[in-house]
């Protein structure tokens, strides 16, 4: 899979402080996901140093298929009310200011711009080719727009989540995207035929919610 390709890399229940105190905590809690360890079955293992870098993480991820249930270690056929009634129990049992929530998280499939840098390597593509639209084979700029293999890379994200509502799993509440154009065809392919049901309304869209090396 080529370097940019659509990854659902990490999904995991977070506690998050209720209250708007200026002050916020995020910690993942570990032991549902295949995520937690990067040797764990349908990941392979990746060397990373103590403290890897987001192009290291997003590489390793890029590289890699969808994992098996999204990742989530439960096999069984009634795996996910299992586990949104732990989510439900962990909550029930929280203090005022703990709340738990389970993140998605899905990079955007190739895009023309994934293609660019490749072909002229990180460095170039850091320090000149990005900041053109293109060199006159290639167009990637100023929003680029998904390849025929991102496209299908968004197709296989899409077959995931058929997969996995038809063994309970339910749609997220709220979706949060990108508004470069790479990612919004990506969430549209994505869960084209999956909306009815989804309680979150329309996508909003995060300017924020960007790769940054």
């Amino acid at each position: 899979m080529a370097y940019g390709a659509l990854s659902l890399n990490y999904t995991a229940a977070i506690p998050l402080p209720l209250h708007n105190t200026g002050i916020r905590s995020y910690t993942t809690v570990s032991g549902f996901f295949a995520q937690d360890n990067l040797t764990a079955t349908g990941i392979p293992a990746v060397s990373f140093a103590a403290t890897p870098s987001p192009r290291k993480i997003h590489e390793f991820y890029v590289y890699n298929q969808i994992p098996p249930y999204f990742g989530l270690l439960d096999d069984s056929s009634d795996r996910w009310s299992k586990f949104f009634a732990h989510i439900h129990s962990l909550n029930k049992g929280a203090d005022s200011y703990t709340s738990y929530k389970v993140f998605f998280l899905g990079r955007h499939g190739q895009g023309f711009h994934n293609v660019a840098e490749a072909k002229y390597g990180t460095p170039a593509w850091d320090e000149y080719w990005s900041k053109l639209n293109g060199d006159g084979d290639l167009v990637w700029g100023p929003d680029a727009e998904l390849t025929d293999l991102g496209k299908s890379q968004a197709t296989s994200a899409h077959e995931a989540w058929k997969n996995e509502l038809a063994a309970g799993i339910p749609l997220p509440g709220k979706f949060y995207v990108s508004p470069l154009t790479r990612a919004l065809q990506t969430l549209e392919i994505t869960i084209n035929g999956h909306w009815k049901g989804a309680v979150g309304g329309a996508p909003t869209l995060a300017s924020r919610l960007r790769f940054t090396r």
